[in-house]
């Protein structure tokens, strides 16, 4: 029986080819509210489905519907669960499905939205090419299937294991949902999934030509193709192909470094601070600072260095996050940077704490984000990391609400309001939610509650 997942991707690939797509493969999950909720690897097949399925049938009032909400998707950073995932399945969705709005926002006559979802989709590929690695990684032996349920690092120690895409490296990418072990809800205790990454070269392969794999991947994308032939594949023109290529063949160019963070600069991502470490000998490691609990484990730390040995960290067991899982623990996760490592451990405290070494080459530069969206740059060696923006200060509260106050901020991230005069209201507490686009919530408290 296929799955929600599957039967979208089949629905999105009817209505890219023209044909009239089974509307109950799809309809559960479409979704064009301006939320950052739920799981992007459903709404970025439903509403691309839902907007060539519109054109497809000439009407034009709900692809109008759809191409409304990809105003408010282009100015948001990527959905939480998949933040810039290196699952490549999801990863695989959401990519594909942003050019898929470009393509529709182009034959509506959008040329300025379709431009930016471009740049979008632009941004996301690059966000790839910021960890290729210095070649193919070396083969994950030991899933520790003896300790399924505990905390483990993962080490890539065996034989060097080519890619599934020929002609391609190996590339590094933290991220949500990227450290889980196969099997189903409630039943995750077998080796570690994608620790190859071979999914998501898959899309660098199409996005700068460079590079062959399998004909029975890739059939949504030489759709999109076929209908779009003029269609910069992944918003990349030839000449950010060229660039891209010149990249992969040799990352430790700064100069092309800073033209990739361009690229990823183009959209509101990434939504969590970041480094991308890379060294004299082109060996990468990667890691997340803090990232918020998902469905499934984050990999908060991946490294390759010259010759293939791999490490990935997490924190996390490898489990989902389910109501059918007695042993699952997903949460969130903070990791440390030393001189000779990388560690990371779950925020409260609790738990092992996986330390991964860096790799001994001298490094040459990175990639680095404070966590707030068009913020990346690229840092010599020996360049201060920039700080991040201090906490914004809270709104007012509306006219006529009746008190003065104080405000101060708190460990939790809230801020404590309290009132200075005889109010009904005395203690307010504030949750901003800066980068999400939405206003900030206020949640007034009695005194004493």
């Amino acid at each position: 029986m296929s799955s929600d997942f599957d039967n979208e991707g089949i629905a999105l690939l009817e209505a890219i080819r023209g044909g009239k797509p089974e509307r109950a493969f799809y309809e559960k999950n479409l979704d064009l509210d301006r939320s950052r909720s739920g799981s992007a690897n459903h709404k970025m097949q439903c509403n691309p489905c839902e907007l060539l399925d519109a054109l497809n049938r000439h009407d034009f009032a709900r692809a109008d519907a759809v191409l409304s909400w990809c105003e408010w998707y282009v100015e948001q950073a990527l959905h939480e669960n998949e933040c810039l995932t290196p699952n490549p399945s999801y990863r695989g969705a959401i990519e594909t499905g942003t050019l898929a709005l470009a393509g529709g926002a182009l034959e509506r006559g959008r040329a300025e939205l379709g431009g930016r979802l471009l740049k979008r989709s632009r941004a996301g590929i690059a966000w790839i090419l910021a960890g290729v690695a210095p070649g193919d990684a070396r083969k994950v032996v030991d899933h520790h299937l003896d300790k399924v349920g505990q905390q483990v690092l993962l080490i890539g120690n065996g034989p060097v294991e080519p890619g599934l895409v020929k002609g391609l490296p190996f590339f590094a990418q933290p991220g949500k949902r990227g450290h889980v072990r196969e099997g189903g809800s409630g039943n995750h205790f077998g080796p570690f999934e994608d620790t190859s990454n071979s999914g998501i070269a898959i899309l660098v392969a199409q996005a700068v030509g460079l590079g062959t794999y399998p004909a029975d991947f890739g059939a949504t994308f030489r759709a999109l193709r076929k209908r779009w032939p003029n269609l910069p594949p992944f918003g990349f023109s030839e000449e950010d192909a060229r660039i891209a290529r010149a990249w992969i063949s040799n990352p430790t160019d700064e100069l092309i470094a800073r033209k990739i963070s361009e690229w990823i600069n183009g959209a509101p991502m990434p939504d969590f601070p970041v480094a991308f470490i890379r060294y004299a000998d082109a060996a990468v490691m990667a890691f997340l600072s803090r990232v918020d609990g998902s469905s499934t484990g984050c990999e908060m730390i991946e490294s390759v260095q010259a010759g293939g040995l791999h490490y990935m960290g997490s924190a996390d067991t490898g489990s989902r996050d389910s109501d059918n899982d007695p042993t699952d623990d997903v949460r969130s996760q903070v990791a440390t940077e030393t001189a000779d490592s990388v560690s990371c451990r779950w925020a409260d405290g609790s738990g092992r704490t996986i330390v991964v070494p860096k790799p001994t080459s001298p490094e040459a530069f990175r990639f680095v984000s404070p966590g707030h969206p068009g913020t990346v740059s690229v840092l010599s060696k020996g360049a201060p990391m920039p700080s991040p923006d201090p906490t914004p200060s809270p709104t007012p509260p509306p006219s006529g609400a009746g008190f003065k106050m104080t405000a101060r901020p708190l460990d939790s991230g809230d801020w404590l309001i309290v009132a200075d005069t005889a109010a009904p209201l005395e203690i307010v507490s504030i949750h901003p939610e800066p980068n999400h686009g939405e206003p900030q919530r206020w949640v007034a408290r009695k005194k004493g509650t």
